[in-house]
């Protein structure tokens, strides 16, 4: 009964009166407002502690929910984007501060069987989405490509993102989530010299959360990386997630087999997990970060999968994740996982990384020129098992 009442609450609140209406008709004894619903000839009663809360569990107006997207995807609002195609066994691409605000195109690499693909920009523009979101890019994405001693293909990839607001230096757009991309980039050496994968991220973790601090500014950013190795026998990633940017794992036809948690504080109330808070409030808490680096809490989790060939690993920031933010969602299921679901089945449609690459880039920003994505800097990285 509360899910309905809230849904026909949002719905006359935000038709701002044209399929119903919503009002305070008093105070409770206990000092609860009382908040009448009317919509399509029925009517609710809702008791709330203060105007505050009643003003979270509205929130701001979303679209009606659409889980369909066309595969193949074809970006409407981006133009095509040329590819740099990087030869050689050992490449590393760093996109990230200065070289990540105006990105020429997609980048391209491959080892042995792996190929990977990345961009970054600064979102959507009026120009072409219609909407101006930043002037500058504080996202980031990085690969590095190489091989073990034993010939064994290997690459690593990652997508950063600096929080917004949270101590950014003027000059240096995205100087916190540069640092954390070349921390890994650095790491990666090591990886490549045949030390384990788990054992170096956790390092290059608390190496780009110490390059993070020592930029003075208070700055936060996440964390969102994997290494791949393809061996004789199989082909496993290793994964390490600090805030909400994640790594997905993708079948060949479009399956989403994994995917890594969110240190997000509105998918934690979301999930039921913030006491005294309704999951119906999540939205209002879609800003903030559990962990980051930087922040209080920048311990990364660290996972281990095995990899099918077929399989398509997509690390990203929010950019892409929010790409369904505007949407109206169940109460207690969150944007970002139905995005995921988007992506895969995108990615299942897509021929190669590059398509991979812009295929997303180019449904995020059509999402936001429609309003069904909250506006935000992308950085998207795919890597395939051949």
């Amino acid at each position: 009964m509360f899910e309905e009442a809230l849904r026909a609450l949002r719905r006359a609140v935000w038709s701002e009166g044209r399929e119903g209406r919503a009002w305070v008709a008093g105070k409770e004894p206990d000092g609860q407002l009382l908040v009448q619903i009317e919509l399509n000839g029925s009517n609710w009663s809702m008791r709330v502690p203060d105007m505050r809360i009643l003003e979270g569990l509205i929130g701001p107006a979303l679209q009606p929910g659409r889980d369909e997207v066309a595969v193949p995807y074809a970006p409407r609002t981006l133009p095509a984007l040329p590819v740099q195609e990087h030869g050689g066994e050992s490449v590393s691409v760093v996109a990230a501060g200065e070289s990540a605000q105006a990105r020429p195109g997609i980048d391209r690499a491959a080892s042995g069987s792996l190929s990977v693909a990345g961009y970054t920009c600064r979102g959507p523009t009026r120009a072409l989405q219609g909407i101006e979101y930043k002037a500058f890019n504080e996202d980031a994405m990085m690969f590095r490509t190489g091989k073990l001693a034993d010939g064994s293909p290997v690459i690593g990839l990652g997508a950063f993102d600096q929080a917004g607001g949270e101590g950014r230096i003027e000059e240096r757009p995205g100087a916190a989530s540069e640092a954390a991309a070349r921390a890994v980039d650095a790491a990666m050496t090591r990886i490549f010299a045949g030390e384990d994968p788990a054992e170096v991220l956790a390092e290059a973790a608390a190496a780009a959360d110490d390059a993070v601090r020592a930029l003075g500014v208070g700055a936060v950013c996440t964390f969102a990386v994997a290494v791949v190795i393809s061996g004789p026998t199989s082909t496993r990633a290793w994964t390490a997630i600090v805030g909400d940017s994640r790594i997905l794992r993708v079948g060949r036809g479009g399956e989403l087999l994994a995917a890594t948690e969110l240190h997000n504080l509105g998918a934690q109330v979301a999930a039921g997990l913030a006491p005294g808070v309704h999951p119906a409030m999540a939205i209002q808490f879609a800003s903030g970060l559990s962990r980051g680096l930087g922040g209080d809490d920048a311990i990364p989790d660290l996972g281990e999968w095995e990899l099918a060939p077929g399989n398509r690993l997509v690390a990203a920031t929010d950019g892409l994740g929010d790409a369904r933010e505007g949407e109206e969602m169940p109460t207690g299921t969150w944007h970002a996982d139905r995005c995921a679901d988007h992506v895969a089945r995108i990615l299942g449609g897509s021929s190669d990384v590059v398509d991979s690459v812009s295929s997303l880039v180019g449904y995020t920003l059509d999402q936001t020129a429609e309003g069904y994505g909250k506006p935000d800097n992308i950085a998207v990285v795919v890597l395939s098992v051949g």
